[in-house]
């Protein structure tokens, strides 16, 4: 609710004139009345400060140009609304939920007896909600909760795998008041936004010296896991060694020696390790040097599917050296969060397949390249980050075809199929020149590789690789259809 009356309340800051009723319904998705009360409630908070949100028929809901720099010069929004937000009880579906699963990584377990005290609502509905959990928990981690009435709730996994569960519910959706409300969750403390700005400042001070840029979500989330670690550690909740010999690289070396030195912040060297594991599952920049990111299995992969998509789709991914690095970038993290289950912060919606189904289908065989390879499934948002690379890089293949007419007849019969040709497919086809049969002879002895594609009234099988479609002077729709033909074929 307080999330709303935020919203609300910076619309109408953010407004030149009156903003109606309508609108922050419409903007919030509630009803009217709903914006009435919330509107009400909302001037009540503000009382306090002697501001008032003020309303008229048929114009709407507006603020004094005073009271909006009140509201500005203290940072009322957040010292009102945002605590208000992270102290209230979790009152939808999904926080109770979050909070459960938050309470179950700090204690053994909570009797739905205390689960429904605590949060206001009755048994049948904390009963439902571990139902969503253990939905949610199946979908993403390989962790169960048990409930009955003689244990409660139990959560079923180790330390290693609690910390990994607190990232996933941080994960969801990163920002300031949420990180503030889900630390309220497990420690019953707001402070740690404090932690959390000084150590984002020397994760990002390392990342500009050793040349490795985390997205935005991705050094939030990163920040977050070491404060996670921290606290539980602190609090003696020790996770067991990891068997594996792995020693930490000069990046993860040097940050923890800053983050020692600068916050008093001691983790054991096991505890560092997971780290390093959690920092190379993340989401890189293009520029990041890929040396602490990428390994040979990953490249021996991305040339896999490199290869791969030439042979199917005729697309050579070769073309621009940037594409092999990209792919790179992303597939090595991806294989590290497969393997340990790592979640990627504030993913977007799988829903955007729909607008790039044919970079999607490309991605195809790089999940079974990986399952073949490794024994892992990739998720369809993992596709679909990488998909998003494809579509970017399909300006590469899908550029207008450099396009050669060949025709013997007069001026007239060029202009007409140019201008054909270029009716039904300007969007797709680039005029490089014109050419008689025997003057593309001598052209095919002097050059090929700037031309794609050739348009010709005559039969030139004998004298060129290159792809041509042969039409008639008239150019009816059978030749139409032939061209159309050609160019769906040469798409992914």
């Amino acid at each position: 609710m307080k999330r709303r009356y935020r919203e609300i309340l910076n619309s109408i800051l953010n407004s030149e004139d009156f903003i109606s009723g309508k609108e922050l319904a419409e903007l919030s998705n509630v009803s009217l009345r709903s914006i009435r009360k919330d509107i009400s409630d909302i001037n009540v908070l503000l009382s306090l400060y002697q501001i008032r949100i003020e309303s008229q028929i048929r114009r709407g809901y507006h603020l004094i140009e005073s009271d909006k720099q009140k509201l500005k010069d203290s940072d009322l929004i957040r010292k009102v609304l945002d605590y208000e937000y992270i102290v209230e009880i979790p009152s939808t579906p999904f926080d109770r939920q979050m909070y459960l699963l938050l309470r179950l990584t700090v204690q053994d377990n909570i009797s739905i007896e205390e689960a429904s005290s605590l949060l206001y609502v009755s048994q049948s509905t904390i009963i439902k909600d571990i139902d969503s959990i253990r939905k949610w928990l199946n979908k993403n981690l390989d962790y169960h909760v048990s409930c009955s009435l003689k244990e409660g709730i139990k959560l079923i996994a180790d330390e290693r795998g609690k910390r990994n569960l607190i990232s996933w519910i941080f994960a969801q959706k990163i920002n300031i008041s949420v990180i503030s409300k889900y630390s309220h969750y497990l420690y019953g403390d707001i402070r740690v936004i404090d932690r959390f700005r000084a150590i984002y400042s020397i994760v990002t001070f390392e990342c500009n010296r050793y040349g490795v840029y985390l997205t935005g979500h991705s050094a939030q989330l990163f920040v977050l896991e070491i404060i996670i670690a921290f606290l539980r550690s602190y609090a003696g909740l020790i996770s067991d060694p990891n068997n594996e010999e792995v020693s930490l690289n000069p990046f993860i070396i040097s940050l923890r020696e800053n983050i020692e030195n600068s916050e008093s912040i001691h983790l054991q060297l096991h505890d560092w390790v997971d780290i390093q594991t959690l920092f190379i599952s993340k989401q890189f920049l293009f520029r990041t040097n890929p040396i602490y990111i990428v390994d040979g299995q990953s490249e021996t992969i991305v040339d896999e599917f490199i290869k791969t998509v030439d042979e199917r789709f005729s697309i050579n991914l070769r073309s621009n050296p940037r594409n092999r690095e990209r792919l790179c970038l992303y597939v090595g993290p991806m294989i590290n969060r497969l393997k340990h289950h790592f979640p990627i912060p504030n993913k977007i919606s799988e829903s955007i397949k729909q607008y790039i189904q044919k970079s999607f289908i490309l991605t195809q065989p790089l999940k079974e390249i990986v399952w073949n390879q490794l024994g892992l499934i990739i998720n369809d948002i993992e596709l679909v980050y990488i998909a998003i690379h494809l579509e970017l890089m399909s300006k590469e293949w899908t550029a207008k075809l450099r396009t050669i007419l060949v025709c013997d007849h007069d001026e007239s019969i060029i202009s007409y199929l140019r201008d054909r040709i270029s009716h039904f497919f300007d969007e797709e086809i680039t005029f490089v020149d014109h050419l008689s049969y025997l003057g593309f002879g001598d052209f095919m002895k002097l050059k090929t590789k700037n031309i794609d594609f050739i348009i010709t009234t005559s039969n030139i099988a004998d004298i060129t690789e290159i792809p041509f479609v042969q039409i008639s002077p008239i150019m009816d729709k059978y030749d139409v259809a032939s061209i159309q033909t050609y160019l769906n074929h040469r798409k992914p």
